[in-house]
């Protein structure tokens, strides 16, 4: 663990692929309309 950059990347969790595009505040502007 020479690169601490590196290892808080690493711990970062990243987002799922079921929506990377779609935004939560999209949403549920999207919930709403519905």
């Amino acid at each position: 663990s020479k690169n601490p950059s590196l290892k808080v990347q690493d711990e970062a969790p990243v987002p799922p692929p079921s929506l990377p595009q779609v935004k939560p505040m999209e949403q549920r502007g999207w919930w709403c309309c519905w």
